[in-house]
């Protein structure tokens, strides 16, 4: 997480030190907040996360942009102090390529937009630690990591505040092709938008 955190800050403190009055069809994205698991399974044994992305935009058309873009997701245990143990995190990196769409009008500083993609996700589990034998069964019981799949559908709000500059708002619905039941999970976004 924090080699991505330094890199975003490093790709835009570089596109920062360049002219923010360049007319390029290229943006860069840096953002992160919370993830929800959504899916009965996923949400009964974890609970609310965090997550940090970035990305790489370029202007396909008017008001389509493709994204390419990579996000560290981190779900929480929801009964590691009921059992008496640690750990037992999900940990997911998701790389994939959205296609996001303005609907405001270019001289409105306040941009509506959807987005929809695909990708694949990487999932892995922290062990369980502890002395009990909840831990050792709930070790047992995990898989290994495994790379699925995904798709994501989502909209968000976007503000212009200094030319080059914006900041941005989303919500997303996140759904991996895991065995059984999917897992999904609902990241909400407050991030920065260069150029």
């Amino acid at each position: 997480m924090r080699k991505l955190i330094l890199t975003s800050v490093v790709l835009l403190a570089f596109a920062a030190g360049t002219s923010a009055q360049v007319n390029t069809p290229v943006s860069l994205y840096a953002g992160g907040a919370l993830s929800m698991p959504s899916s009965e399974a996923f949400n009964a044994g974890w609970q609310m996360g965090y997550h940090g992305c970035a990305g790489v935009g370029w202007k396909a058309a008017p008001n389509l942009q493709v994204i390419g873009k990579m996000e560290y997701h981190h779900f929480f245990f929801d009964f590691a102090d009921l059992l008496g143990i640690d750990g037992g995190a999900t940990k997911m990196w998701v790389y994939g390529v959205d296609g996001r769409y303005s609907l405001g009008l270019p001289a409105v500083p306040l941009k509506p937009y959807v987005l929809g993609g695909v990708g694949l996700a990487s999932i892995s589990w922290s062990e369980f630690e502890g002395t009990s034998l909840a831990a050792a069964v709930l070790n047992d019981a995990m898989s290994e990591s495994v790379t699925k799949m995904y798709f994501n559908i989502g909209a968000g709000l976007e503000l212009k505040t200094v030319p080059g500059l914006s900041l941005f708002a989303q919500a997303r619905w996140i759904r991996v092709a895991t065995e059984g039941e999917a897992m999904s999970f609902v990241p909400v976004t407050l991030g920065v938008k260069l150029f």
